[in-house]
């Protein structure tokens, strides 16, 4: 098992699950926050390494992320997620793709306990059309991997009946201000997640 952080509240029923992107692991500034503001909500949440990452590689090189979906499940399994009514995918881009290509393989029974969050949406690379539960994408207006036109375009096959969409103006990928690199935009993202 990688490396992961365990926010435990005995008393609640809801998990989130927190995948960073690529380039990031689970003690970044960024995904810091989000666990934390999850565990101050009342929820227990798992933020969990990428395997690549923890072996210093940049990206992934696992086919259909076998290996990302495996040690994730190693780590829930230990973590008895399956004792939660509500269990929430958050990820950051790429962890955002790991967790669609996770949901999709869920059968349909099995689908009305789970939601998504992804925290900057990649093009052609994220697949949710058969999934059932809410999804919620939270765009940077100047998101190199596509905007929110086009994310909605790509999203147009879904059968979930809540799809929620936010675009935070002025934000690059990882919501930095383009032509400062300042993270400016990451809390405003972050107070876009429903809690």
């Amino acid at each position: 098992m990688t490396n992961f952080k365990f926010y435990y509240n005995k008393n609640n029923i809801s998990l989130d699950i927190i995948l960073p992107g690529g380039n990031g692991g689970i003690d970044s500034v960024f995904i810091t926050k989000i666990s934390e503001l999850s565990f101050k909500k009342g929820h227990s949440a798992i933020a969990i390494n990428h395997p690549f990452y923890e072996r210093g590689e940049k990206q992934t090189s696992s086919r259909n992320f076998k290996e990302e979906i495996t040690n994730m499940l190693e780590i829930l399994e230990y973590c008895h997620y399956k004792d939660y009514k509500n269990i929430r995918f958050i990820g950051k881009s790429l962890g955002g793709v790991i967790s669609a290509y996770y949901l999709s393989s869920l059968e349909n029974n099995e689908m009305n306990k789970y939601s998504i969050t992804v925290l900057g949406y990649v093009l052609g690379s994220i697949n949710l059309n058969n999934f059932l539960g809410d999804i919620t994408i939270i765009q940077g207006e100047l998101d190199r991997f596509g905007n929110i036109k086009q994310v909605k375009e790509d999203m147009q096959n879904s059968k979930s009946d809540n799809i929620t969409y936010y675009e935070i103006k002025g934000a690059g990928h990882s919501y930095e201000n383009l032509k400062t690199q300042e993270s400016e935009f990451q809390d405003e993202a972050i107070s876009k997640i429903k809690f």
